[in-house]
């Protein structure tokens, strides 16, 4: 059994009740039936106090599972529970304190994780719990492949899971999507990043299937100076040649001003492109173009 507690934000609701899935019965066997000819035994359980947040996942998930089962799951409070039917919990309920006694969920920090398990030997045999999570994710790819051959199932190498596994390898139709949000962004990432860029090492010679979320403005304060615009291309020409078959690089998307914004987006858009592109003179062309002539050698010294 394994059990993952986790405190975000809704944009990853959806993400985390298919890989996050609580059962709450008192004898669990290795394999789970959520549905059959389109019936359910399942409930979906939330607090009597439950979040905005909680009812909303508790909702979302109610909707995925009946259209892609035909079975109805209905959402209880746990206060009016069958407690012989299976159960999925959704956050903080008195059965997830049962099961984690010793965590209190409502400390758990933004993007904080715990995980549960019967046993560590997975965790003993890859070296971390990557591998944990991409034997789950291989599982699920396998079951489904038949059915969706032409479907990519995606999971992250972020934080606790951002360093490749020793033994497993990510099935051919399962993506990673390796994160670099604890990495400095004042030099290129082959430079004083090499942690990560040991893990991006890793990952390269396991999967073909490797896909970068990659961070470009500051997220204390959008309006305040980034200075990585001269770090940009170095790093993009870094995931290609660790062949990155996708690249995200997420950017200020909340603000119409901020350092460099615009440019920032279009130099991106064309190394994406062609990395092998003068960044030098995809700065000049749009500090000339978008300022004017007059303008772009003082922009271009600060």
């Amino acid at each position: 059994m394994m059990i993952l507690t986790y405190n975000y934000t809704m944009q990853f609701i959806l993400f985390l009740m298919i890989s996050i899935i609580v059962f709450c019965v008192p004898a669990l066997a290795e394999t789970h039936t959520l549905a059959k000819d389109s019936k359910t035994d399942y409930l979906i359980i939330l607090s009597d106090k439950a979040t905005i947040v909680e009812q909303t996942a508790a909702k979302e998930l109610k909707e995925y599972l009946d259209a892609i089962t035909g079975a109805n799951y209905p959402i209880v409070k746990e206060s009016e529970i069958d407690e012989t039917k299976p159960q999925i919990l959704i956050g903080n309920t008195l059965c997830t304190k049962k099961l984690l006694p010793n965590i209190e969920v409502t400390k758990i920090k933004y993007d904080g994780i715990v995980i549960k398990s019967v046993g560590n030997k997975i965790e003993e045999q890859e070296g971390n719990q990557a591998g944990l999570m991409i034997r789950f994710v291989n599982k699920i790819a396998k079951e489904l492949e038949m059915e969706f051959p032409d479907v990519w199932f995606e999971t992250l190498a972020y934080q606790y899971t951002r360093k490749a596994p020793k033994l497993v390898k990510p099935r051919k139709n399962v993506v990673v999507r390796l994160c670099s949000i604890e990495c400095s962004f004042l030099q290129p990432l082959e430079k004083v990043s090499n942690n990560f860029l040991n893990d991006l090492k890793a990952w390269s010679r396991i999967t073909d299937n490797l896909f970068i979320w990659d961070y470009v403005t500051n997220f204390s304060g959008y309006m305040l100076p980034q200075p990585n615009l001269r770090i940009l291309a170095p790093n993009i020409r870094l995931f290609v040649n660790h062949n990155a078959m996708g690249l995200l690089e997420q950017d200020d998307a909340y603000r119409l001003g901020g350092d460099f914004c615009r440019m920032r987006a279009w130099v991106i858009s064309h190394l994406l492109w062609n990395p092998e592109q003068d960044e030098n003179q995809l700065f000049d062309t749009f500090l000339n173009g978008y300022y004017g002539t007059d303008s772009a050698p003082f922009l271009k010294q600060y």
